[in-house]
């Protein structure tokens, strides 16, 4: 949450425009939808070095909205065994290595590109859910993980990335988020 202070705070708090602002961390219980920790940022900085897992995360859940997604976030929670869910961020380029759920029209090479499969009509996005086994960032920092597309209004799809096992389906992933 962004919270708009005085201006003659600027200097001290930088707030995305000419104004003065504080931005709040909060760390909720999903269970319960209560605070359990928080803290506080000038509003100006980016949120992602503001969440830090470490062995107090071991075993937990984590939905984090796209301003906290890095591909560190995505590695400590492979080190921490966190289950994750997050959007996929777009400037994320996915490489395919294998489809669980969805229409292929042919074959492919482990390590393709998601957008090139598509734009090829290798992979058809039909109004069906994809699920796929794909990897994330520059090579020797890859991290693995699933993701899933979920057809939403006007034929456009929204896509998760999350490390939940294959019994947890396309539709629940996307629940879960929202």
């Amino acid at each position: 949450s962004t919270v708009k202070l005085h201006k003659e705070l600027f200097t001290e708090f930088p707030g995305a425009g000419d104004y003065a602002a504080l931005k709040v961390h909060k760390r909720l219980s999903v269970g319960t939808g209560t605070v359990v920790d928080y803290h506080i940022s000038p509003a100006r900085e980016h949120d992602a070095p503001h969440l830090i897992l470490d062995e107090s995360w071991r075993k937990l859940g984590l939905l984090v909205d796209l301003g906290y997604a890095s591909l560190k976030l995505l590695r400590d929670c492979k080190t921490y065994d966190v289950v994750f869910v997050i959007r996929l961020k777009d400037n994320w380029k996915p490489r395919v290595d294998r489809i669980h759920r969805g229409e292929l029209t042919a074959t492919f090479f482990p390590g393709a590109d998601l957008d090139a499969l598509l734009d090829d009509g290798t992979l058809l996005l039909d109004g069906r859910v994809l699920d796929a086994t794909v990897t994330v960032g520059p090579p020797g920092q890859t991290v693995s993980c699933r993701l899933v597309g979920v057809p939403v209004l006007d034929s456009a799809y929204r896509f998760y990335l999350t490390n939940l096992p294959s019994t947890v389906g396309p539709h629940a992933v996307a629940d879960i988020y929202r």
